[in-house]
């Protein structure tokens, strides 16, 4: 037995060797075999099938770090990177000082201690910033599957939606610190809902990185969203209308000389709409989009946990009621393009977690789930190569990897 476990454990280790050496020289060709393996896996144990799945987020997430590390900097990822380097010019102390209307006072914290302590480089910058992003966003998705999700074939395609979702992907490095408060939040949402444990410390760092996270902070202290809507249609409709006057709350306090000259004054301007871009008109895919996470996060919310007995207190209905929520507040503000587009964003991450709750107990083979799998990768891929973003040299990226950034 010892002598069978022993080569199965060497078997492994040349496999996982031959990988990580594929994936220098072909990192998508490198993920495509790690999908094979994961899918033939199941069968040799859940140790193995479970260490394989942390492989394929491992070497998912470097790949992603790669194509960010090459981003032109262009739009907001422009002032991102000039506000990076000139962390480095200052004591932490001046730059939080400097720095109070443009970005939260965590935000910058994070900025300059990357600058001094580990790199000035941009594309450290970048990559380290794309790594925590994915490393929440995987850790939310793998505890949100062990706690709902018996098939692994969704467990795997869940997986590569939560990496190569391609609406999370182009604004990860864009709207840098929007997507790493939102990240965080992801995973924080998970613990609490699914696993009461609240982690305060994360949770205070998502509205301190970017305000727009204090909706959704709030949606999660809010008790009645664990409850039937039946039984409390009026507490509901209470949540709903106060959703629906965000504007004239914001408004108001803006008005308060409390909030006249605080960083939480440039995220009430936005909410009260005081202080708006104009990103275009809404288009009929994103506002498609947005009823589509708004039916889907309704119906998954009256999904029950796995072994779960008291239908009084269902993590999940909690955890969907927050993205359906946000859904109605995004659709309140179609005329309003940048609290319209911005809050959009918010939901983008809920899409892999909608997926594995809505196929979760699914008799569909795993090899659909494969399928599947590789069209996301393919999928991204493409829309990648033919994206609105500029990156520098992304064929070569693609081709060869971490050869080519040596």
């Amino acid at each position: 037995m010892i002598a069978t476990r022993t080569y199965t454990q060497s078997q492994y280790t040349i496999l996982y060797v031959f990988i990580s050496c594929l994936f220098l020289i072909q990192p998508v060709g490198a993920l495509a075999v790690l999908l094979l393996v994961c899918y033939a896996s199941p069968s040799m144990g859940q140790r193995i099938w479970h260490r394989n799945i942390i492989f394929l987020i491992i070497f998912s997430i470097l790949l992603l770090a790669i194509i960010n590390s090459s981003k032109v900097n262009d739009n907001d990822l422009f002032y991102y990177v000039r506000w990076f380097k000139q962390s480095g010019k200052t004591d932490l102390l001046s730059y939080l000082s400097g720095q109070k209307k443009k970005s939260e006072a965590a935000y910058a914290t994070y900025v300059w201690c990357v600058n001094h302590f580990i790199s000035s480089k941009e594309e450290i910058y970048k990559i380290l910033t794309t790594v925590i992003q994915y490393i929440f966003l995987n850790l939310a998705t793998l505890k949100f599957c062990q706690k709902t999700t018996v098939n692994k074939g969704v467990v795997m395609a869940a997986v590569m939606l939560t990496c190569f979702n391609p609406y999370v992907f182009s604004l990860s490095i864009q709207l840098l610190r929007q997507s790493l408060a939102i990240s965080i939040f992801i995973y924080v949402m998970v613990e609490r809902c699914l696993y009461q444990k609240t982690h305060w410390i994360l949770l205070i760092l998502c509205p301190t990185i970017h305000t727009m996270t204090l909706l959704p902070v709030i949606l999660l202290f809010i008790p009645i969203l664990d409850k039937p809507i039946k039984k409390n249609i009026t507490a509901y409709s209470i949540v709903l209308l106060i959703i629906g006057s965000i504007r004239l709350i914001s408004g108001y306090l803006l008005s308060l000389s409390i909030f006249s000259d605080s960083t939480a004054s440039y995220a009430l301007q936005r909410a009260s709409a005081t202080k708006v871009f104009d990103l275009g008109e809404a288009t009929p895919a994103s506002i498609l989009l947005a009823v589509t996470i708004l039916v889907t996060s309704f119906y998954c919310s009256q999904m029950q946990t796995r072994n779960a007995t008291d239908n009084t207190s269902n993590g999940l209905r909690h955890l969907f009621n927050i993205p359906a929520i946000i859904a109605v507040f995004v659709l309140l503000n179609i005329n309003l393009s940048e609290i319209f587009a911005r809050f959009l964003m918010l939901l983008y991450p809920f899409i892999s977690l909608i997926f594995a709750a809505l196929f979760r107990n699914s008799k569909i083979s795993r090899l659909m789930f494969l399928f599947g799998s590789i069209m996301i990768l393919v999928i991204f891929i493409y829309l990648t190569l033919h994206s609105v973003w500029s990156y520098t040299n992304l064929d070569n990226l693609l081709k060869s990897g971490l050869l080519y950034l040596i």
